[in-house]
């Protein structure tokens, strides 16, 4: 953690978590935290929890099962793409759409998600190259599914990756709200295509 202070009042702080430590919301938990004690709140609304133990540790394959590690890059021939999401105009509008097509919600992650995973397939494959299987990978907040729950504080690791894949032929020629509509019919079946 860094502590700028400018002249005057101001000051920026900077920060990098570790994920061996905590996740998005340990970390949120974590600054609140910061912001609580430089108020002077006594005590923190959220007590820290560290509870390590809480869950048992994952059973790893013994060294002799892992095959050996894989180091060949693949070969990319990357194109610079400028990607601008405006924050409001663009957003509320692609919301707005998903919510038209699908009568559903859709979040501000979902649709830069979208967007990101679309643009990057465009600059990578490129129109009308063959087709090959895209993966966007993110990570989810579990902590709803554990049971039993989480003790309220707890502010370490509780996520899993998420992939979803589709052909790059699809997120080349959709809508940044297609991809949302495609991207949430794999989520909702639990499987890839």
């Amino acid at each position: 953690m860094q502590i700028t202070e400018f002249e005057g009042d101001g000051f920026v702080m900077g920060l990098t978590f570790c994920h061996t430590i905590c996740d998005g919301l340990g970390a949120a938990q974590f600054l609140n935290a910061i912001g609580e004690f430089a108020r002077k709140v006594n005590p923190l609304t959220v007590t820290p929890v560290w509870h390590r133990d809480f869950l048992p540790p994952p059973q790893l394959p013994t060294p002799a099962t892992l095959p050996p590690p894989n180091f060949t890059l693949p070969d990319y021939h990357l194109v610079q793409a400028n990607i601008d999401i405006p924050l409001d105009d663009c957003i509320t509008r692609l919301k707005d759409e998903f919510m038209k097509e699908s009568l559903k919600h859709c979040s501000t992650f979902e649709i830069v998600a979208a967007a990101l995973w679309r643009n990057r397939t465009q600059a990578v494959c490129g129109l009308g190259s063959e087709s090959r299987t895209m993966k966007l990978v993110f990570f989810a907040n579990c902590r709803p599914l554990v049971a039993p729950p989480l003790p309220k504080g707890f502010y370490g690791n509780c996520f899993f990756p998420v992939t979803i894949s589709t052909s790059s032929e699809t997120l080349v020629r959709a809508s940044i709200v297609e991809v949302c509509c495609v991207k949430r019919v794999i989520l909702n079946r639990g499987d890839n295509f």
